[in-house]
């Protein structure tokens, strides 16, 4: 095998690859090292990746406040919430103990507002009160504020601010200089190698080595690999050993914008329990005078490598009306597209794959960056011992896809959702019974969508009914 056994606790000397150079493949890579200094690793990735779902985020450390209503009525989203709780603390005891160099060259901080307004439809406020009821569940420190007095909250008359709630315990980091501050750790160690380049084939050898092979033809062998490239990770499912029963990932496309305000008073994370069909709209302070403004999200089968006009327009638009009216006054840095793993069932893809050796983490959604230090710690004990940890169990790549919606749930919730993101869009309600006729049109949209791709015993994810339609346009019937 190629692979050298050592004394001490069931552990292996493994010569490591690790594909993807963002948040968790860095992370995990530390955590390897944590256990054994010596292990040779090999990082791939290109040096400045464009559409990097790490570098685009805002990097937010929340888990109350991505709640949606009755998501812990499932016992599989119920565990997820327990892993991203855990995952909270992990960051807080991190970032407190972190060396005073090293949090110099962060920006970072705790405490989150989370506000409500009547500019969308109920599901904010029926969101909003869910995460009020889980804070109260766990004892999970919180209290409502004056929304006059939350620092760079100045709406828009229309888009005023009714509730507001202060979660003490979940903040935000700036990712460009923590990724740096996690590259410069790593590079310290003359076993550890960046190669800055993605990587084409995956292949088994004779034994039960793998061969990666880089886009300059470049080929390496390892004892053990771990695929964490996001969302391109999907052009290796198949090769891995994965099939068409087990979840697919998609290519969230989401945009960022970044900012500079120099009399910016924002020193908290303000967002809204609206997804929107994407995660919210909120901004991070990034620095003193630095906000990051979020985010859009359209699911594909390929990665965008821009965002689009109207992706720029409706930021602005929603956060100068919701958030902050003068931020039209600040200049404009950077526009940042990613490409977030989005998997067919919601739930992301980690542990072992029928490919020798091989581990997988993607489909991790909006979630990676806030799990990646619970994950990178289970990650790099089940590689070391070639033997997954149970609390990875429900992330199984293997697994078959879950399914969370009946069809009737599906058209419900969807129709839901896209009336709530009309309003996000600035439709203006019409007199005269007239939303009720456009509610009713959607159900029959979305029950013909059904209908069509003979999804008869489960609904499609409202994750994924926006590219299920694009399928429908086409009279294509999408592969779930």
């Amino acid at each position: 095998m190629g692979v050298d056994f050592i004394d001490k606790e069931g552990w292996l000397t493994l010569r490591i690859g690790i594909i993807g150079n963002g948040i968790i493949g860095l992370t995990t890579a530390l955590e390897i090292l944590k256990i054994d200094t010596s292990i040779p690793l090999t990082i791939f990735g290109e040096e400045k990746p464009a559409t990097s779902a790490s570098l685009a985020a805002a990097a937010m450390l929340n888990n109350y406040a991505e709640l949606e209503i009755d998501q812990l009525q499932n016992s599989i989203h119920a565990q997820r919430f327990a892993h991203s709780r855990l995952a909270a603390q992990l960051w807080k005891n991190d970032l407190e103990s972190m060396a005073s160099s090293d949090r110099k060259l962060l920006s970072f901080g705790f405490g989150t507002h989370l506000i409500a307004n009547t500019f969308s439809e109920d599901i904010e406020s029926q969101n909003f009160d869910y995460i009020k009821s889980v804070l109260e569940l766990f004892n999970e420190p919180h209290f409502f504020v004056d929304p006059r007095e939350v620092n760079g909250l100045n709406p828009l008359r229309e888009g005023r601010t009714s509730r507001a709630l202060f979660i003490n315990n979940e903040g935000w980091i700036e990712p460009s200089s923590y990724l740096s501050l996690l590259q410069n750790k790593l590079s310290a160690h003359t076993n550890v190698i960046f190669i800055h380049e993605n990587v084409k084939e995956i292949d088994q050898t004779n034994g039960s080595q793998i061969k990666l092979q880089t886009d300059s033809e470049t080929t390496l062998v390892f004892d053990s690999v771990l695929i964490a490239n996001g969302a391109s990770s999907q052009k290796f499912l198949g090769r891995l050993g994965l099939t068409p029963e087990n979840p697919k990932i998609y290519y969230g496309n989401g945009s960022t914008i970044r900012v500079k305000y120099d009399s910016l008073n924002q020193d908290s994370v303000i967002r809204t329990p609206n997804r929107g069909l994407a995660c919210g709209l909120y901004s991070a302070p990034h620095s003193s005078t630095n906000l990051v403004i979020g985010a859009t999200s359209n699911v594909s089968e390929s990665g965008n490598l821009h965002a689009t006009l109207e992706d720029v327009r409706s930021l602005l638009d929603m956060a100068q009306r919701e958030l902050n009216q003068d931020i039209g006054k600040a200049d404009l840095l950077e526009i940042r597209t990613g490409w977030r793993p989005v998997s067919s069932d919601g739930v992301a893809l980690i542990g072992s794959v029928p490919l020798t050796n091989a581990f997988l983490c993607t489909g991790t959604r909006r979630d990676g960056w806030h799990l990646s230090p619970l994950i990178a710690k289970l990650l790099a004990e089940s590689i070391l011992k070639n033997k997954v940890d149970e609390e990875l169990s429900i992330y199984n790549p293997c697994r078959k896809t879950y399914r969370f919606y009946s069809v009737e749930e599906s058209i419900q919730t969807a129709t839901k959702h896209y009336m709530s993101g009309m309003y996000q869009h600035g439709l203006v309600s019409p007199r005269g019974g007239y939303l009720e006729h456009t509610e009713r049109n959607y159900e029959s949209y979305f029950r013909n969508l059904h209908e069509f791709m003979g999804f008869d015993d489960y609904g499609i994810p409202v994750d994924l009914i926006g590219l299920a339609s694009q399928y429908f346009a086409q009279e294509k019937k999408l592969p779930l």
